[in-house]
């Protein structure tokens, strides 16, 4: 994906999240400490669901299909976080859970884009903005395969992406390639558990790029080297049902990463 402008992604932010990872950024005391090649904690055996939920959702002010993937480009009209859960405006993909961080864009069309994205811990918002300043260019991707529950986004400065968030409610959203050179896959078991309709297992999350490979639990954040330098990596949520009412993509593998 050609980009053509940077995104201002303040340096005081970058030190923030090189030196706190998300546990400071998205404002939540949750997590590994960043950089730390140790795991603090060991998942319980009999816990399933460490970590929090999440959210990718999608509306534009014009007559428009719904589609799988949407590229846009244009100009930050807003980019906001508000004390009250934003809705009424994702009429392309659906909130599957409540936000409240949208970033606003008017493209080349004046077609006006709002964007909404979460990662929510119990009642508590722990959601890394998106660094781009009301009058910038910026490209964003969104995916919404099939138009499923699964939703993520993309942002992009002219060095590649910036900002990725994965709702994989229900199934995976982003694909191998949106992201430069991480690929994301489920790791193994390491923990087991029952939810509201039946008995789970959280699985780790393995995150790889040319230079580095994290394997991760849910809700832990970490530093790792890609070919466009350092970026924090956190795990919102890994779990899977296996036996009981829900359907077989009732579960939840979602995560964000940003530099």
């Amino acid at each position: 994906m050609q980009t053509f402008k940077h995104i201002a992604f303040g340096t005081l932010a970058v030190s923030l999240a090189a030196s706190t990872g998300c546990t400071f950024v998205g404002g939540a005391l949750v997590g590994n400490g960043l950089w730390g090649d140790q795991h603090i904690f060991e998942p319980d055996p009999m816990i399933a669901g460490l970590g929090g939920t999440s959210a990718v959702c999608l509306g534009a002010d014009a007559d428009l299909e719904p589609a799988d993937a949407y590229e846009i480009r244009g100009r930050v009209v807003e980019n906001e976080w508000s004390d009250q859960v934003v809705s009424g405006f994702d009429n392309l993909v659906p909130c599957q859970n409540d936000v409240q961080q949208t970033l606003v864009i008017e493209d080349a069309d004046g077609v006006t884009w709002t964007i909404g994205y979460a990662w929510i811990e119990g009642d508590w918002d722990s959601t890394p903005s998106v660094w781009a300043e009301t009058g910038n260019q910026i490209e964003v991707l969104v995916r919404n395969p099939d138009q499923s529950s699964a939703a993520g986004l993309v942002v992009y400065d002219r060095d590649g992406a910036v900002y990725a968030l994965e709702s994989g409610i229900g199934g995976r959203a982003l694909q191998d390639g949106d992201i430069d050179d991480l690929q994301v896959d489920d790791g193994d078991v390491v923990g087991t558990g029952s939810g509201d309709c039946g008995d789970t297992e959280s699985v780790s999350t393995v995150f790889e790029s040319d230079n580095d490979r994290l394997v991760m639990y849910p809700g832990e954040d970490r530093g790792m080297d890609t070919e466009q330098g350092y970026v924090t990596v956190c795990t919102i949520q890994s779990i899977r049902y296996v036996d009981g009412d829900c359907a077989e993509d009732a579960g939840e593998t979602s995560w964000v990463v940003f530099r």
